[in-house]
């Protein structure tokens, strides 16, 4: 397999010579920095250490906002996100979940180089680069609220975000969609590395949610075989720190009465938006 080497050992691999070669960027993509695959093995990047290595003021504007990184997290992309005088305003980050599917892991643009529809263009700029699908992974309330205000979203009830962009989440139990938070997204990775994707959102629970017809809810994680469960996301720690998403959870009257997705299945039927 053939490789070009572009900055401080990092390889970029020729797209016609990877397996991954629907999920590659062009090479000549501008402030792009990219793992590597060797015999099909990938290799990421640590995040922490590209933003203080090189990226000292993004990094010291996310210490700042409390927006969490774990030192281990690693990344096969990332790009950082230039103003119009391509100055660095922040960082978007990509992981390889298969062949076929890029995910966004991170996106943060610094607080005064925000409410300029970024993400929205930076969305459209990397689809139009992959042939592969890009979904969002674990996101938090902040980025589906952009989204939900563009024609990628549709909303059901005002409460239920049916989006074009999917979501993929790691797959829990019940008991810890509804009790538990996490803050670092390679944690969650670790201890629970399935993953569930849909284009559902319940922005009343700030949780993706994966909805079928047999509205089974999965009490063991060892049980999980396929997609016959419906499942949530487990709730993101910044999420629970402005929006209290946790007790919400637990106080839904959907969710006490045992019947939270089968009305949900209801609403989606309804409104003949079933995807």
């Amino acid at each position: 397999m053939k490789t070009e080497k572009i900055s401080q050992n990092i390889n970029y691999i020729t797209k016609d010579e990877s397996p991954y070669k629907s999920v590659l960027m062009p090479e000549d993509t501008p402030f792009l920095k990219s793992g590597k695959i060797e015999d099909n093995k990938i290799t990421n990047l640590n995040i922490v250490n590209i933003l203080k290595e090189e990226y000292t003021q993004i990094y010291q504007s996310v210490l700042e906002n409390n927006y969490k990184i774990s030192r281990d997290e690693t990344c096969f992309y990332f790009y950082a996100v230039p103003d119009e005088n391509d100055e660095t305003i922040g960082f978007l980050t990509f992981n390889m979940e298969s062949e076929e599917i890029l995910s966004i892991t991170h996106v943060y643009i610094m607080p005064d180089a925000r409410g300029n529809n970024t993400f929205l263009r930076l969305l459209e700029f990397f689809s139009n680069l992959v042939e592969g699908l890009i979904v969002i992974k674990n996101p938090n309330y902040a980025l589906v609220e952009i989204l939900s205000k563009t024609e990628l979203c549709t909303t059901i009830a005002n409460r239920f975000i049916i989006s074009s962009v999917p979501f993929i989440f790691n797959i829990v139990s019940w008991n810890e969609s509804i009790n538990d938070v996490y803050e670092y997204n390679n944690l969650i990775d670790e201890t629970n590395p399935k993953i569930a994707m849909t284009t559902v959102y319940d922005k009343k629970l700030y949780a993706p949610i994966l909805v079928n017809r047999s509205s089974k809810i999965l009490e063991d994680l060892d049980e999980f075989r396929n997609e016959e469960y419906c499942l949530m996301a487990m709730t993101r720690y910044d999420d629970n720190q402005e929006y209290n998403s946790l007790c919400l959870r637990q106080s839904d009257k959907w969710i006490k009465s045992g019947k939270y997705f089968k009305k949900i299945l209801k609403l989606l039927n309804k409104s003949k938006l079933w995807i």
